[in-house]
């Protein structure tokens, strides 16, 4: 049997009528498939940012829905037994609500005295955009269970963990976290920034806490400092801050915006368990 083959004039063969590519088709070919993915590149980053963006958005509307539960006292938790117990109905503080979102606390889930990683893929606390490595420890929020404070990305509006009081000497000071009660009045005020992205690395460096975050007063005074503000625009240059009434809004000047930055918890002393 004879293969069928063609004879060029330049005396090149072509079995079958099939020829191989050429090194400058390859070349050319290799060109293209960079150029496409030179253009596309940036497209893909922008669309899995943006996926990101609203991960993070809707992370933090849960969490403010799951604080609104709280302030009603409708979350059947550890936590917020023990708030009833301590401050009575529907009085909590926000440590406790923390505890509640991160599962850290004294009733340690699983019955481990390991440290636990955080999953940031089901974690409201962590946003999508920012550190993935967080751990919790057994025992309490207030006790620096979640570390590294440098990774903490959520965190919540210092105004509700420590009230403004007046000392002895008529200056404006931070009352003892202890002394803080957030009460379910804080629900008449759904502009109030409840959790927002924070740069722990920033806070960290300040030696503030990463978990509570909140801007001065405008023209200054009062006890809040520029050290206690720690905002991220980790979203393509904003932030994405979550409502007590529920909504959620990304911006670039989160300190200048027209939100209810001036509402406080309210100051009230300890009760012991006995009510005394």
């Amino acid at each position: 049997m004879f293969r069928h083959q063609t004879i060029f004039a330049n005396g090149r063969s072509r079995a079958g009528g099939r020829r191989a590519f050429t090194l400058i088709e390859m070349l050319a070919v290799v060109a293209i498939i960079a150029l496409l993915l030179a253009i596309l590149m940036p497209a893909l980053r922008s669309a899995r940012d943006q996926m990101k963006t609203l991960m993070c958005a809707s992370n933090l509307r849960t969490a403010a829905l799951r604080f609104q539960l709280y302030a009603e006292g409708l979350n059947d938790s550890t936590y917020q037994r023990k708030s009833v117990v301590e401050l009575g109905p529907k009085r909590f503080r926000a440590d406790d609500f923390q505890s509640m979102l991160y599962g850290a606390g004294d009733y340690w889930d699983g019955g481990t005295q390991e440290k636990v990683a955080l999953n940031p893929r089901s974690q409201l606390m962590m946003c999508p955009a920012g550190p993935r490595e967080l751990t919790k420890s057994p025992g309490p929020f207030a006790e620096k269970a979640i570390t590294p404070p440098r990774n903490v990305s959520i965190g919540m509006n210092g105004r509700l963990n420590q009230a403004a009081v007046t000392d002895d000497s008529g200056f404006r000071v931070l009352a003892d976290k202890i002394d803080t009660v957030v009460e379910v009045d804080v629900l008449r005020h759904p502009f109030v920034p409840l959790l927002f992205d924070v740069d722990g690395n920033q806070a960290d460096d300040r030696d503030t806490s990463p978990h509570y975050s909140a801007p001065p007063p405008r023209g200054g005074g009062g006890p809040y400092t520029e050290a206690q503000w720690n905002p991220s625009k980790r979203h393509r240059g904003t932030m994405n801050v979550a409502f007590v009434g529920g909504h959620v809004q990304a911006s670039r000047r989160p300190a200048g915006e027209s939100w209810d930055w001036s509402y406080e918890a309210s100051f009230r002393q300890r009760r012991s368990v006995s009510g005394q």
